[in-house]
């Protein structure tokens, strides 16, 4: 077998041998060829950095539209539960019910006016400049998902415009470049 293949062979396992998923003999064998073989010392540690990096980054795990609306909904309800407990000091008895999860402000829903003032509570109440919103959710169709996304472009955002403008200055908003620094189209540039 040529030496790529194996090289190949060996990357493959550097994940598992990571993480404690092969048997002694395997873990030994790719332990041996990675100490031995540069490119593959190279992709272990490679895999390692990123295994480290991303430790901390469970919450992109599974991002929106890829988990059903149901296990979305439970893990909100978990944390928002957990929330709860820790902003009252008691035990919860389960999780309290969606009228009083949305009046604490955990979740902001309502009609666009109700949306736009309770973003702009927020907003003001917490000096938040920049917001992130979720305006698809588990699995809405695609036509609610526009149509939500539509309703809050048309009827929402225009009643947060403008709402710290005079008071900060916006340094984490993309500015274009100015002319004399921009560069030209490849095609162009002769």
């Amino acid at each position: 077998m040529p030496e790529t293949m194996a090289c190949e062979e060996y990357q493959d396992r550097i994940y598992f041998l990571q993480r404690g998923e092969l048997e002694p003999a395997g873990a030994a064998a790719v332990r041996s060829h990675v100490e031995g073989c540069a490119r593959c010392r190279e992709a272990y540690e490679a895999e390692e950095t990123l295994t480290a990096a991303l430790a901390g980054a469970t919450r992109y795990a599974a991002p929106p539209g890829y988990a059903s609306e149901a296990t979305l909904r439970s893990r909100v309800v978990s944390q928002v539960l957990q929330a709860a407990v820790r902003s009252s000091g008691g035990a919860a008895h389960g999780p309290p019910p969606f009228e009083e999860i949305v009046s604490k402000g955990y979740e902001i829903v309502g009609s666009p006016d109700e949306v736009a003032e309770q973003l702009r509570e927020v907003a003001l109440s917490l000096n938040v400049g920049q917001l992130m919103l979720l305006l698809q959710f588990g699995n809405m169709s695609r036509d609610l998902t526009l149509y939500n996304t539509e309703l809050f472009a048309k009827k929402v955002k225009p009643q947060l415009a403008g709402l710290f403008e005079r008071e900060w200055e916006n340094r984490w908003w993309p500015r274009p470049l100015p002319d004399a620094q921009r560069a030209l189209p490849r095609e162009l540039a002769r």
